[in-house]
């Protein structure tokens, strides 16, 4: 029996499946799903029929351009919706890291803004320049803010009056964009609507090449929008204290401690803090920074979106194992030409690491987590950067190899030496 609202998956055939719960959009319940074989992804949410199809054509005539962008499969007999529920195609890529990839991303959407001048705007909604006059948008009441504030933000909207309009993606955020080495796509179409294209274009190390004057109209606009759409009720402790404590997921593998400190919910993964803040749909997401990471309560665990289509279940840790015995050795990688002498000193276990990104320094510190993995503690002037090493094992259980992830490399392998 399907849950309520995804009986409408059987519109597209037989053979289909939910699999496994994505992070959503603004307000969508979004599921990996099979269609006929093939992965793909499905959102169930409230918009209006009106919503869907301006969205559906939108993806539809951008795929036929060019774009790389989520793709409507269609129902048995032809529609691209069905209560509710749209089903497309699955994005493979990873978020943008480097400056050169932002510049990527600013030219997918330059090519985006060039397809759609003259795109009729999304029923319900509002441009930045219709609400020097409107009171209400989708998301927007301006009612509800005080007199002042409405000024303020109008006087930054005004400020793109007699602009060229076209359809803006509204969220170009890393969450949002999957990059291959070929491709950049854009995913996760909620906030698209018609509006000035500069508003797309405010992005990390001005990769779009806005001038001055131009990068802050632009920013002061998005800061009236932001200030316009009502602020979620902050995370309270009450929230955090049940959950509190040290989370693992082997199979990626990764760790962090979740924590309330300071008035705030504290996510410490990789040695590196951040903030959570309250988002749609039960999510808590970091709030500051760059980090691609969110979590959802849920039964036997944590639900947890590391970014990239990584929703995985993690589990709390208890009382971390001690490093088995015979993980000391000398451990080579042939990637990064990196030595670990891992031994134990005293009561603590420690790896002495050497090669050309390394010149001597103090010894790393290693705590066992579970019976196959183990944490390394990289001591630093102002914080201590963690990573782990999965135990890799012949048939007699002699650890032969170490598998190491951090928060950007998945599974190095250091190659035990005999």
């Amino acid at each position: 029996m399907w849950p309520v609202g995804w009986e409408a998956l059987g519109r597209w055939g037989e053979d289909v499946a939910r699999i496994e719960p994505l992070a959503g959009g603004v307000a969508n319940d979004v599921w990996s799903v099979r269609v006929n074989g093939h992965l793909a992804v499905g959102r169930l949410g409230a918009r209006s029929d009106a919503d869907l199809a301006w969205e559906t054509k939108l993806l539809q005539h951008l795929d036929r351009e060019g774009l790389t962008v989520p793709v409507p499969i269609p129902t048995t007999d032809g529609r691209l919706f069905a209560d509710g529920l749209v089903v497309m195609s699955y994005v493979e890529g990873g978020p943008p890291e480097t400056e050169a990839d932002w510049r990527r991303v600013a030219d997918t959407l330059r090519q985006l803004h060039r397809l759609t001048q003259g795109w009729p705007q999304r029923p319900g909604w509002r441009s930045s320049t219709d609400l020097l006059h409107a009171e209400t948008g989708t998301k927007i009441d301006l009612g509800a803010m005080p007199p002042e504030g409405v000024a303020r933000c109008r006087a930054a909207w005004a400020r793109l009056v007699g602009r060229q309009t076209c359809v803006v993606h509204g969220d170009p955020n890393p969450r949002n964009i999957r990059m291959t080495a070929d491709r950049v796509a854009l995913i996760d179409w909620d906030e698209a609507h018609v509006d000035v294209p500069d508003l797309d274009l405010v992005l990390p190390h001005n990769a779009a090449g806005l001038d001055a004057g131009a990068h802050a109209i632009a920013a002061q606009a998005l800061d009236g929008d932001k200030r316009a759409k009502p602020a979620p009720a902050p995370i309270g402790e009450a929230e955090i204290k049940p959950i509190a404590g040290s989370w693992f997921n082997a199979e990626e593998p990764s760790q962090f401690d979740l924590a309330w400190r300071n008035g705030e919910a504290v996510v410490t993964q990789n040695g590196l803090p951040f903030v959570l803040g309250r988002r749609a749909g039960g999510w808590f997401g970091a709030e500051r920074g760059s980090f691609e990471f969110m979590l959802k309560p849920g039964k036997g665990g944590l639900r947890v979106d590391l970014g990239a289509g990584r929703v995985l279940t993690f589990k709390k840790l208890g009382k971390r194992k001690a490093p088995p015995a015979n993980l000391a050795g000398t451990y080579v990688s042939a990637d990064s030409g990196a030595t670990w002498q891992i031994g134990r000193k005293g009561e603590t276990w420690q790896a002495a690491v050497s090669g050309p990104l390394v010149a001597g320094g103090p010894a790393w510190l290693v705590r066992g987590i579970d019976a196959d993995t183990v944490e390394l503690e990289t001591p630093g002037p102002w914080i201590n950067v963690t990573q782990l090493a999965h135990l890799v094992r012949d048939r007699a259980g002699h650890v032969e190899a170490l598998e190491v992830s951090t928060g950007r490399i998945k599974k190095m392998r250091f190659e035990r030496q005999q």
